[in-house]
């Protein structure tokens, strides 16, 4: 985890160096500045799409260490931060349409293990049950 927060600062610093530069070329009066420019403005947007490519497998990674490395509650975390709240129906439902397959047992089996970790709750609202993230 250290090393993908150097990764990460160290992108930032080239990135901020690279905005500077592109500032700078946008001040001269050089002929050439304009290429130059653009090939500056070009990589810093390829560093900057690093950087997100990076934070994502790294959040990625923590979501995935969060639920103990379980697929099935890594879809869950995910359809509840994507959706919101949801009873268990909607939830199979959505994990299906994504993953391509999810069995409604196993869903609530894993929901109700994911309440015991803290990570969601559930409140009941009439007869049904209505799971949401605690993150």
């Amino acid at each position: 985890m250290e090393e993908i927060s150097e990764i990460k600062r160290r992108l930032g610093e080239i990135s901020n160096t690279l905005h500077r530069i592109e500032g700078e070329l946008a001040k001269s009066n050089r002929p050439a500045t304009q290429l130059e420019g653009a090939m500056v403005r070009t990589l810093r947007r390829l560093i900057e799409l690093y950087y997100m490519m990076i934070d994502y497998m790294d959040r990625s990674q923590k979501l995935y260490n969060l639920a103990g490395g379980d697929d099935i509650k890594v879809w869950i975390i995910r359809t509840l931060y994507k959706h919101g709240e949801m009873n268990v129906f909607n939830l199979t439902k959505a994990i299906k349409e994504s993953r391509g397959k999810a069995s409604r047992r196993i869903v609530a089996k894993k929901l109700m293990e994911l309440e015991k970790e803290g990570i969601v709750s559930m409140v009941k609202r009439g007869r049904e049950k209505v799971y949401f993230l605690n993150l």
